[in-house]
């Protein structure tokens, strides 16, 4: 508190300028002026202490005390300090510090000292935004800090600006304003933001008649190789695909596709014959529209005829066809909206084959459920089941539902597979295995990717093995019974399988595809590395 022209005046820090409360008494006295005599000596010392002015100020050429007037300058209401100051890059820093009433008039800075009662009390937000570098196709947080230091919780916040995805490079303004529980509202405060093209490819994406390019700013090109279900014509080179705009990943095993965006919901587009787009009909559909209901979704896959997706909170969701069991134990045909699956907690991961699904808990457990035709549940037979199987009582390192086929790697790395073989699918003899078995010729394999009849693995070391029946162009099947090194120099990035080949994409976003010839040719995709 400081006493001034008699009466007691406060003197509070406000979002970085000195607020005084003073009383309408008359200041002509002699008390007064040598109450003001004070204040003028202290003033600096005050601010300094308070983090108010730069403190450079105080010693700043050109500075002279005596321009500190007496009585104050009255001025739109305002009662002012007077500071000579011909820097006029100091004075824009002061002034950003300062009060709306302080102003200048070259060479003299008016400091205004004003007290308003609610003004005691105002919020102070301070914006923060992460990451602190944002390129295009990034998901963008928002948040405050409020630094008054006073005790009061805050009811109301009014973000401007403030974009989840930039779509395109350039300097963007985002605004902010708060009010506290007596009601009193902050300044704006304005932060800009700086947002550069994000490049390069994120993964590819394949089923049997379109693979995708998945960029890293959330843009997509595709190659189609012919009909399909998302009215794409094929042109034998890559073209953007314009209706997405900001995916993370995509999954389209086969006639439809999940686009999980970087906002983390999901777009879907297709075959819906079962309501596997979740659209609450059954209308095939090649324009992308949002799934009501989900969000947070971290994981999406498709299966034949339906679909899953699993969230932040370990729930995951499951939807369309259901005559195997593949959703839930009921005897719904089909669901065209999201089901949640409720007969295991915290999941940590699924996967989605043709119509049977595995998952792992979080003490990394496989479980199974959905058609056994095949014995692709694992369980030793080949008939429905009614309730959810437990695949092994080891825990698993990963795991990949194929189409009627399954595998899973435990601990020790090795690889086991289970289910439809009749295209040597599992890398074995045997038309159909009911029950895992180790595939003794690979180990730690970290990722797989399948069609019906061609599987392709890569291991810990980089290698890339592939296994199965190829089909080429002279109508000749290519069996591959036992897995099969195909070699490759590079380091890969993403895998997939399209239109009856591996294709495979490195570290330095080049493309490469092997077919049955089992070796790899570099993919023209300069179109793609536009973006």
């Amino acid at each position: 508190m400081l006493v001034i022209f008699g009466v007691v005046i406060a003197a509070i820090s406000i979002g970085g300028y000195i607020a005084l409360n003073v009383s309408d008494d008359s200041y002509d006295s002699e008390e007064i002026i040598n109450e003001f005599e004070f204040i003028k000596k202290n003033i600096f010392r005050y601010l300094k202490e308070n983090d108010v002015i730069p403190e450079n100020l105080e010693n700043m050429d050109g500075f002279d005390i005596s321009k500190i007037k007496y009585p104050f300058k009255i001025d739109k209401g305002g009662k002012f300090l007077i500071l000579k100051i011909s820097d006029e890059e100091e004075v824009k820093k002061i002034l950003n510090k300062m009060n709306k009433s302080s102003y200048y008039e070259n060479p003299n800075l008016f400091l205004g000292i004003y007290g308003v009662k609610t003004r005691k009390n105002i919020p102070i937000p301070e914006i923060i935004v992460s990451p602190e570098n944002i390129d295009t196709g990034v998901l963008v947080n928002y948040s405050y800090n409020e630094i008054s230091g006073k005790d009061y919780d805050i009811d109301e916040v009014t973000w401007e600006g403030d974009i989840k995805i930039y779509s395109n490079p350039g300097e963007y303004k985002v605004s902010l304003k708060i009010k506290n529980t007596k009601g009193i509202w902050s300044e704006k405060v304005e932060k800009v933001i700086y947002v550069g093209e994000k490049k390069g490819i994120k993964e590819i994406v394949g089923s049997k008649e379109i693979l995708l390019v998945v960029y890293k700013n959330g843009k997509v090109s595709y190659k189609a190789f012919g009909a399909n279900k998302f009215g794409l014509l094929d042109k034998n080179k890559f073209e953007d695909y314009n209706v997405i705009t900001n995916a993370d990943s995509i999954s389209m095993k086969y006639d439809h596709m999940l686009v999980k965006t970087k906002e983390l919901n999901i777009k879907s587009a297709g075959s819906n014959k079962f309501g596997q787009l979740a659209k609450n009909s059954r209308i095939d559909n090649v324009d992308f529209s949002e799934i009501w209901g989900l969000k947070d979704v971290i994981k999406v896959e498709t299966g034949k005829y339906y679909s899953g997706a699993l969230t932040k909170n370990k729930k995951m969701f499951l939807w369309g066809l259901n005559d195997s069991r593949q959703i839930n134990f009921k005897r719904t045909l089909f669901y065209d909206m999201p089901q949640n699956f409720t007969q295991i907690n915290d999941i940590e991961g699924f996967s989605l084959g043709k119509n049977h699904c595995l998952i792992k808990d979080n003490a990394n457990k496989l479980y199974s459920f959905g058609c056994n035709e095949f014995g692709q549940l694992g369980n030793g037979f080949a008939e429905r089941v009614s309730e959810i199987q437990n695949v092994f009582n080891f825990e698993i390192d990963f795991f990949h539902a194929g189409d009627e086929f399954s595998f899973a790697v435990e601990k020790e790395g090795n690889l086991y597979g289970w289910g439809k073989n009749n295209r040597y699918q599992l890398g074995m003899f045997g038309a159909r295995v009911k029950k895992p078995v180790i595939i003794n010729s690979i180990k730690n394999i970290i990722s797989i990717v399948s069609s019906e009849t061609i599987v392709a693995a890569i291991t810990e070391d980089g290698k890339i093995f592939t296994w199965g029946t190829y089909f080429n162009k002279f109508g000749i099947n290519v069996d591959v019974i036992e897995p099969i090194e195909i070699p490759f120099d590079e380091q890969v990035k993403s895998m997939a399988i399209s239109n009856n080949e591996i294709y495979v994409l490195t570290i330095d976003d080049e493309l490469y595809v092997s077919g049955y010839d089992f070796l790899f040719k570099k993919v023209d995709i300069t179109i793609g590395l536009s973006k």
